[in-house]
């Protein structure tokens, strides 16, 4: 299940694409459920093929809409309408939404109240991933470290952002809160052009965050994996890009795929890669992370620090790439993410989740109790 209405609805469907494509055909059918923009579900075989997606209205006039219901236990993705209808049993959602409105909990909680197996975080953990607003606050509140920030809430004044703002240095770092893949992200320099960039960032959502930049960086990422014995950490990469931040042109229109491996930089071992993987696995275990994340870091070099910089629930190719640093190609981690997304359904089902009363008999409309 992919798409949604996002920003990064594009994005997601280069996750999905990716996903599809080394799937085990042994293991699995694929059967994808495209989310549009309007919210609207679609399935159709040329879901498939990167060329289907080059017109999305076209594509969606093209496509059948369904919906998903569970029949006799079974969940089922299921044509809409009267003519050709046709239902297709699946067995587990992969959602691979980037964004709002799928990794902020939307998708679990979808799947949650149907009933449906998934494979990614809980609804509160992948809530808390997408709002680095509530992130940061947690992470302060455990103790870890992160860069000195200020949360801009819409409604609030020109004053109330310049007094919250005052604590902090320049150059700082604008960004919404809510989004990821790099989007509305801005490094100022001087009040104007922050006052400028933050009512830019409010294009996105309702509160936006200033940073303190770090001007003596190393960017670091890591992913985790949660399997059956407990969380496992990935390679260290450090990001490389051209300008001051890596905005989303470098990320995602590369000139090819070989210029973008050859961007990476993979730290050796080392008491930096150390760090971050123990920092990776203690997060894990905070926010009770399940199937594939990853953890952004930032190291000040002048002080040797290492901060938190955000956690992604939903990481863009699943962050693939870091895991075929540890021998494990895409098609074993999904193997491995579904598996522990299937493992998780079997454990909830051994929860109590209805409680047999006769309350409705008892009790009539007005509240009172039959007499």
């Amino acid at each position: 299940m992919f798409g949604g209405n996002s920003v990064e609805h594009e994005i997601s469907i280069l996750t999905a694409l990716s996903a599809m494509e080394h799937l085990s055909a042994e293991r699995y059918e694929a059967i994808p459920c495209y989310v549009s923009k309007q919210g609207e579900l679609y399935h159709g075989p040329m879901l498939k093929k990167l060329s289907a997606y080059r017109n999305l209205d076209d594509l969606c006039r093209r496509l059948k809409p369904v919906h998903v219901e569970r029949r006799y236990g079974q969940p089922m993705l299921v044509s809409n309408g009267s003519w050709h209808r046709f239902a297709i049993p699946f067995d587990v959602v992969l959602p691979l939404f980037h964004g709002v409105n799928g990794e902020d909990g939307s998708a679990a909680g979808f799947c949650r109240m149907l009933q449906l197996p998934f494979c990614e975080s809980d609804v509160l953990c992948s809530a808390i991933g997408q709002d680095k607003g509530v992130q940061k606050r947690l992470l302060q509140q455990a103790g870890f470290p992160i860069v000195p920030y200020a949360e801009l809430r819409e409604g609030e004044t020109q004053a109330q952002w310049e007094e919250k703002l005052a604590d902090l240095r320049y150059p700082l770092i604008i960004k919404p809160a809510m989004l990821g893949s790099s989007i509305g992200i801005e490094k100022v320099t001087d009040a104007d052009a922050c006052m400028a960039a933050i009512r830019r960032a409010f294009a996105y959502g309702d509160h936006v965050l200033a940073e303190t930049c770090i001007e003596d960086l190393r960017e670091l990422n890591c992913a985790l994996l949660h399997t059956p014995y407990g969380y496992q950490s990935s390679a260290v990469e450090e990001v490389t890009h051209q300008g001051d931040l890596l905005d989303y042109d470098e990320k995602y229109r590369g000139s090819s795929k070989n210029a973008a491996v050859k961007k990476r930089k993979w730290l050796k071992e080392g008491e930096l890669v150390v760090m971050v993987q123990r920092m990776t696995l203690a997060l894990a275990s905070l926010f009770e992370l399940r199937g594939v994340a990853r953890i952004d870091y930032l190291y000040d070099t002048a002080t040797k620090q290492l901060y938190v910089n955000e956690i992604n629930t939903i990481p863009g190719s699943l962050s693939g790439y870091l895991w075929e640093w540890e021998g494990v190609d895409l098609t074993q981690l999904l193997d491995l993410i579904i598996q522990d997304g299937i493992q998780a359904y079997r454990d909830r089902g051994k929860r109590i989740s209805s409680y047999s009363t006769n309350l409705l008999q008892e009790v009539d409309l007005t509240g009172g109790k039959k007499r």
